[in-house]
């Protein structure tokens, strides 16, 4: 079960996420790394069978740099998390900053597109065949 926290404060708030699987001992035990990543994110999971058994966990993250307004476009941090069968868990296999800025949340009309529009990228860093 994807399970995901919202703690918010002032104009921005963080998001946890955790990835729980029932063991048979009646425990969950939480198959993600610790990923915290504030309201500005997108945030998605991908099938890519040639890289994972598991779907890969793929975040985009905000930058905040310079003299950037909190209304600015920003650049982003692409983080992407790949189940690891032999530490049964996630581990993160790359991440990057976009060469390109995005809107923030607070201009989005529609469903974040940092993702969507990085895609290739992305799939190109793992090596997806």
């Amino acid at each position: 079960m994807l399970f995901n926290a919202n703690c918010g404060g002032g104009s921005g708030s963080a998001d946890r996420y955790v990835l729980l699987r029932s063991e048979p001992d009646g425990h969950f035990k939480n198959l993600l790394p610790e990923i915290i990543v504030s309201n500005q994110a997108d945030v998605a999971t991908w099938n890519l069978p040639t890289v994972s058994l598991l779907p890969v966990f793929v975040t985009a993250d905000y930058l905040w740099e310079g003299m950037e307004a909190h209304y600015s476009s920003h650049f982003f941090e692409i983080r992407m998390y790949v189940y690891d069968g032999v530490a049964d868990r996630y581990k993160l296999r790359h991440k990057y900053r976009t060469a390109h800025k995005y809107a923030g949340i607070d201009n989005w009309e529609q469903v974040p597109e940092v993702l969507a529009r990085e895609r290739g990228k992305i799939i190109e860093m793992l090596g997806v065949k």
